[in-house]
């Protein structure tokens, strides 16, 4: 590489890195990515290095986001699928829940030969589309860009964000946070951080589609070396203070999905049957999900209740 200048190099290493992230079956080590990469840098010349190759990566469309550290202390890395391809958005919400209510029937016959086939092309319905009720898509918009890349931005630089925030309950504040991360889960984004400078302290989870206003702010901020984004990804439902514990019950053929899914954000009990119990933040959520699993909502009443009128809206649409 002697006919190589600085920007010739840099621009080769941001393309090897772009490449080796965008096919990463798995999560790549921070230490991997410092022996091919920046060895003759010392530790921290090369963390700092790796950072602004994140910043340009970004810039690129390609958003790297830290996904916990391996057994060892080292910390892991993988391209945020949702931020960083092509995603296409042609189906509605409401689309999405018709064709969960018209194939779940086909997809559990076993007489279908097809039936694997079909549950996968829904599951990954599923993981593309929300499924919230016509009320709740017409009274939130979806997060503009110019916020997401303020958010993106601001993560991988490391900077506090101002943000002009709509609760679920229609109180409007301003807030500095500190977005340690951003996830993306069935088609909305959302921000994970505490609020900047100490403050409280508490890490939470905020829909940037109910962020209105963000702005970069100067202060800086420390990501916690055990930070783990992925413990923060919960069902759709459960983003958002808790106002129900809720109780489904799942099918026998849908059990082992539902469990892979749940994870950690829920429990199970047997009584008769595979039983969840989940804490929920929105009941027109639950009862969406719960429909897209073909699960039955047991407690509290009111989230039977919008199960059933959510089916009934949906039939209406496919009318």
């Amino acid at each position: 590489m002697a006919d190589f200048n600085k920007d010739d190099v840099q621009a080769l290493r941001i393309l090897s890195l772009a490449v080796e992230f965008m096919n990463a079956e798995r999560p790549v080590a921070a230490s991997s990515v410092r022996s091919r990469y920046y060895p003759e840098l010392s530790d921290d010349s090369a963390r700092k290095a790796f950072k602004r190759d994140r910043e340009s990566l970004a810039q690129c469309g390609i958003v790297l986001e830290s996904v916990g550290v391996a057994d060892g202390g080292d910390a892991l890395w993988q391209a945020d699928a949702s931020l960083s391809f092509v995603q296409d958005l042609e189906l509605s919400a409401d689309d999405a829940l018709l064709i969960d209510l018209l194939c779940l029937p086909v997809a559990d016959d076993p007489s279908f030969a097809l039936r694997s086939d079909l549950r996968i092309a829904l599951a990954k319905i599923d993981r593309a589309y929300a499924a919230p009720s016509a009320a709740r898509i017409s009274r939130i918009s979806p997060a503009s860009e110019r916020t997401v890349a303020v958010l993106k931005r601001c993560a991988l630089a490391d900077h506090a964000v101002r943000i002009d925030y709509t609760d679920a309950d229609g109180r409007e504040s301003t807030r500095d946070i500190a977005p340690y991360g951003l996830f993306s889960l069935r088609g909305r984004l959302y921000v994970v951080g505490p609020h900047a400078g100490g403050g409280e302290g508490a890490i939470r989870t905020y829909a940037a589609e109910r962020i209105s206003k963000a702005e970069e702010l100067a202060a800086t901020f420390e990501r916690p070396a055990d930070f783990d984004l992925a413990r923060w990804r919960k069902l759709p439902f459960q983003l958002g203070p808790t106002i129900a514990t809720c109780r489904f019950a799942v099918p026998a053929e849908h059990e082992e999905a539902v469990r892979a899914e749940v994870g950690a954000a829920g429990s199970f009990e047997e009584d008769g049957g595979c039983i969840l119990i989940a804490d929920a933040a929105d009941l027109a959520d639950a009862a969406a999900w719960a429909i897209s699993k073909g699960a039955v909502p047991i407690e509290p009443p009111e989230l039977v209740g919008r199960w059933r009128e959510t089916l009934g809206k949906a039939a209406e649409h496919g009318a």
